[in-house]
């Protein structure tokens, strides 16, 4: 989702960076622990990379939260050698090829966590560069990475055009963007009740930003085709999460820092009525057993960069066409797929 301007000057849509980087610094502590759904889509992300054949000597770990990825990437890309590559490693460091980590997060606090983890694991391995940074502004050189990892960072950035830009100047020619967000049925449930607890009048709506906005699929490739990127692969898989309650889902969305940071959203309580209203929306919701089931849409995407020089397209017009080579791709049949 773009940024645009509306009419009166401010962007339509907008989100809240500091305070985002504030929400997730808060929750880094107890976050692995909540994050189940960010784990599990991880975990597909990770196991769709064996369908590539890619051997890169730099990974980026974009949206890196407490580094549970980055070094699961780690422990794929540069596993731990014998002591005698080490040493000749060491003594001889172009002799053999090594893999460089770098995991970058918005967040201070989920940063500080990731150092903190590798601190206190005196086994590590391979060391990880940690970065603090924006997505939109990477401090990296350009053609630098072969790889850029993104678990569900891009739900939390407004003008992805920026995003997919910047993953773009730093991949190399052949280099991979593999990525994961969600969709716009993501919340769907929350949005609906939300919406009926709006005040109605006969001739509009009171609008209030209370749930994010998420971009589709054609959306994506859109954005990623415009970037230089080549043709994207694009799915999706739905997920249905199952709550006691709205209290219950609104706890598991603070416990890992996804709460409502619309720069637009509504700063005070929303009143008695309001929340009465909201709540029956919610009991309308139960299923059978008495639980609630909120739906989860995840995209998983993945892009090359030609190997060529490219010009970049235009947004809406036609998509350019690029050629991958078949020696980057290999195929492995996967059951229930």
């Amino acid at each position: 989702m773009t940024a645009t301007t509306g009419a009166d000057g401010p962007p339509a849509y907008a989100l809240d960076t500091a305070g985002i980087a504030r929400a997730f610094s808060r929750v880094a502590a107890g976050y692995d622990a909540s994050a189940v759904l960010q784990r599990r889509v991880r975990e597909e992300l990770l196991e769709r990379l064996t369908l590539v054949k890619l051997q890169p000597a730099t990974v980026l770990d974009l949206g890196c939260g407490t580094g549970a990825g980055t070094r699961a990437l780690r422990e794929r890309y540069a596993p731990a050698a014998p002591w005698h590559q080490r040493l000749r490693r060491w003594l001889m460091p172009r002799s053999l090829r090594s893999t460089t980590l770098i995991g970058l997060d918005l967040a201070p606090g989920m940063i500080a966590a990731c150092q903190q983890h590798q601190h206190a694991s005196p086994g590590d391995r391979q060391s990880i560069r940690w970065v603090c940074a924006d997505a939109r502004q990477l401090p990296l050189p350009a053609a630098s990475v072969d790889l850029v990892f993104s678990n569900l960072l891009l739900p939390w950035v407004a003008d992805l055009d920026a995003v997919f830009t910047e993953v773009r100047r730093v991949l190399r020619p052949g280099g991979l963007f593999a990525f994961a967000t969600v969709g716009p049925d993501t919340l769907l449930e929350l949005r609906q009740a939300t919406a009926a607890a709006e005040i109605k009048t006969t001739t509009e709506t009171r609008a209030t930003a209370r749930v994010h906005e998420f971009t589709d699929m054609p959306e994506l490739a859109r954005g990623l085709q415009q970037a230089g990127f080549a043709d994207p692969v694009l799915d999706r898989d739905l997920h249905r999460l199952s709550y006691s309650g709205s209290a219950a889902l609104f706890a598991d969305l603070r416990a890992v820092g996804a709460t409502n940071r619309h720069a637009a959203r509504p700063r005070g309580l929303a009143g008695r009525q309001w929340f009465a209203r909201f709540q029956t929306a919610c009991e309308a919701l139960r299923q059978a057993d008495g639980r609630m089931l909120i739906t989860c849409e995840v995209v998983y995407g993945h892009a090359w960069t030609p190997s060529g020089t490219v010009s970049r397209g235009k947004r809406g017009g036609v998509p350019q066409e690029f050629t991958v080579p078949l020696t980057q791709l290999t195929s492995r049949r996967r059951d229930g797929r």
